[in-house]
Parts: C-alpha cells; sequence; structure tokens
C-alpha cells in the first residue's frame, strides 16, 4: 500500500466534519422552508379566532348583529372578565357559581 500524500490525510481528517455541516445545511434548509408555512398558519389561525370573538361579541342576546362603537373596550372588557375568572382560581367560587 503506497503512502498517502498529506493532502489525502487533511481530506481523511475534515470529511466527518465536512459531513456533518453538510447535513445541518440540509437541517437549516427545511427549517426555512417550513417556518413560513407554519407561522402562515398559524397568523390564519390567530386572525380567525380574532374574527370570532368580535363576531361573537358583536351580536346581542337576540341572536341580531348590534352596532359596535367601540370594538376595544368590548375586547378589553371581554379579556378583563376572563382574566379575572382565572386569577381567582377555582378553588374560589364566584357569587354567580354558588
Amino acid at each position: 500500500m503506497p503512502p498517502s500524500s498529506p493532502s489525502d490525510l487533511f481530506w481523511t481528517a475534515l470529511s466527518p466534519l465536512l459531513q456533518q455541516l453538510e447535513a445541518l445545511g440540509w437541517v437549516l434548509e427545511g427549517l426555512a422552508t417550513y417556518y413560513y408555512w407554519c407561522v402562515g398558519w398559524a397568523t390564519g389561525v390567530a386572525l380567525l379566532l380574532l374574527c370570532g370573538l368580535v363576531l361573537a361579541e358583536s351580536t346581542d342576546d337576540r341572536g341580531g348583529l348590534t352596532l359596535m362603537p367601540d370594538v376595544m373596550s368590548r375586547l378589553r372588557s371581554w379579556v378583563n372578565e376572563h382574566l379575572e375568572s382565572i386569577a381567582t382560581g377555582p378553588s374560589e367560587a364566584t357569587p354567580t357559581e354558588q
């Protein structure tokens, strides 16, 4: 068997590192491809949920649409009501639950 040249020894030592870098490149390429797809779906679902919330809050008890002059105040009051119920926790009963 002939002795290896210095360049063969150099590339033999570096080939595992180059293979790992190539594999990392494939992983990063896959993540970059599907990242935008996931962000797009998450944005779409969030917009649908927000539209559903606004629509649910804009209907009156009779089921008809009402005019909402101040959507943000209704949204804030809805969030505050739900945050208060979460903050009280399940151990404390509200007066309406008793």
